[in-house]
C-alpha cells in the first residue's frame, strides 16, 4: 500500500473547506438576484421618512435591510428591462428644468436625499435611480462594465423621454466617470455636465489589483467583507462597527448592503474589477470640446479622488467652471447638499 504522507492530506483537507467555503459564500456569476427590497420587512414603510428618523428608530442596528426603505424619495417606480428591474424617481415641477443624477459606487440615490429635494425645490425636474446591483434595482449578471452602467442609464432616459429637450446630467464620483462617457455617447442629450469629485483619471487604487485576482477577490469581498473594510475597503469610516454621531447615512446603507444583500457584494466586485475609473482621459478631452457648461465640485480633503485630480479634469476640460469646497473630503452630495446644490444652480443655469 502506497504511503500517503500527512501534509499531503492536510492539504487536500485544506482545499476540500476551501472548496465548501467558497461555494457556500460566492453566489454564482450567473444567477439573476433581488435587490434589496426583497429582503426588507413589512415595517420598513414605516421606519421613517428621512436618514434621521431612520438612524433613531434603527440605531446600531447595521444589519437590518430596513435602513433603506423604498420611500426615501418621492414618486418611485421600475422599469423592467431586458437587464434587469430598476428603481427610479421622478419627481420636482412636471415643467421644471430636467436633471439626471447618477451615485457613485456603491451607493443608492435615496442616500442624497436632502441634494436632490433641494434641487427640486430650485425648480428642477429630477430623475435619480439605484445602480443595478445597487439599494432596490435587481443584481443581474453581467460585467458591469463601463457600457453596463451607461446603457442602465440610457434605458432609463428613453423611458423617462428626459432626452426630448435635452438635460442636465450629474455625475457623482463613479457616476462622474458613467456620466462623462454617456455625454460622449449622446453629446445631444446632455445641455449641462455637472461632475462631483468624478473618476476616471484618478491613479489606481491598489487594492483593485488585489480584487482583481481571480477568487481571491471573492473570497475577500463575500468571505472577508468585514475584514476587509477594517483595512480601508469602502466608504472612509465604514470600518465603524455601530453608528456613532459621526456616522452618515451613506455609509450606514453601504456596510449594510454587504452584510445583507450577497448581490450588491457581487456587483461591486465586478465593478471595480470591470469598470475602469482610471485610463479616460480622451473621453474627458472629447467631451470638452463639445461647448456645453461643465461644473466641477471638489473636495480639499478629498482622500478617494484626491484634489489635485481636479486639475487634471479641468485641463482636458477647458471650460469647466471649478467649485472648490475647502476641508470637505469625498463625500461631497452627503455633507454639503446645500453648498453643492447652490454651485450647481449657480454653474448651469
Amino acid at each position: 500500500m502506497d504511503f500517503v504522507s500527512p501534509s499531503f492530506l492536510i492539504g487536500a483537507g485544506i482545499t476540500a473547506i476551501a472548496a465548501l467555503f467558497y461555494r457556500s459564500v460566492v453566489p454564482s456569476n450567473t444567477a439573476h438576484l433581488p435587490g434589496l427590497h426583497a429582503y426588507q420587512s413589512p415595517q420598513a414603510q414605516n421606519v421613517g421618512s428621512t436618514p434621521t428618523q431612520i438612524l433613531d428608530n434603527l440605531k446600531n442596528d447595521l444589519s437590518s435591510p430596513d435602513l433603506y426603505p423604498p420611500h426615501l424619495l418621492p414618486n418611485g417606480a421600475w422599469l423592467e428591462t431586458p437587464i434587469g428591474r430598476v428603481r427610479y424617481h421622478v419627481f420636482g415641477p412636471a415643467d421644471g428644468r430636467e436633471l439626471i443624477y447618477v451615485n457613485g459606487l456603491s451607493a443608492v440615490c435615496g442616500t442624497s436625499q436632502d441634494f436632490l429635494t433641494k434641487m427640486a425645490a430650485a425648480g428642477f425636474r429630477v430623475l435619480a435611480y439605484d445602480h443595478f446591483g445597487r439599494g432596490h434595482s435587481s443584481c443581474p449578471p453581467g460585467m458591469y462594465d463601463l457600457s453596463f452602467h451607461v446603457t442602465q442609464l440610457r434605458l432609463l432616459v428613453l423611458e423617462t423621454r428626459f432626452n426630448d429637450g435635452g438635460f442636465v446630467l450629474v455625475g457623482n464620483s463613479m457616476g462622474g466617470a458613467i456620466s462623462t462617457d454617456y455625454a460622449r455617447r449622446y453629446p445631444d442629450d446632455v445641455k449641462a455636465l455637472a461632475l462631483l469629485a468624478p473618476a476616471g483619471v484618478m491613479e489606481r487604487p491598489a487594492i483593485s489589483k488585489v480584487l482583481a485576482v481571480p477568487y481571491l477577490g471573492e473570497f475577500l469581498v463575500h468571505g472577508l467583507s468585514e475584514q476587509l473594510r477594517n483595512f480601508g475597503f469602502g466608504a472612509p469610516h465604514a470600518r465603524s462597527p455601530s453608528i456613532t454621531d459621526d456616522t452618515t447615512f451613506l455609509e450606514v446603507v453601504n456596510i449594510m448592503q454587504s452584510r445583507v444583500n450577497p448581490g450588491h457584494r457581487r456587483a461591486i466586485l465586478q465593478t471595480v474589477r470591470n469598470l475602469t475609473l482610471w485610463g479616460m482621459e480622451s473621453t474627458f478631452e472629447e467631451v470638452g470640446k463639445h461647448g456645453r457648461k461643465v461644473v466641477v465640485v471638489w473636495g480639499t480633503a478629498d482622500r478617494v479622488v484626491p484634489y489635485p485630480v481636479s486639475r487634471k479634469v479641468c485641463s482636458l476640460i477647458p471650460g469647466a467652471k471649478l467649485v472648490t469646497v475647502d476641508g470637505a473630503g469625498h463625500l461631497l452630495v452627503s455633507d454639503h447638499a446645500k453648498l453643492v446644490s447652490e454651485a450647481l444652480i449657480r454653474g448651469v443655469l
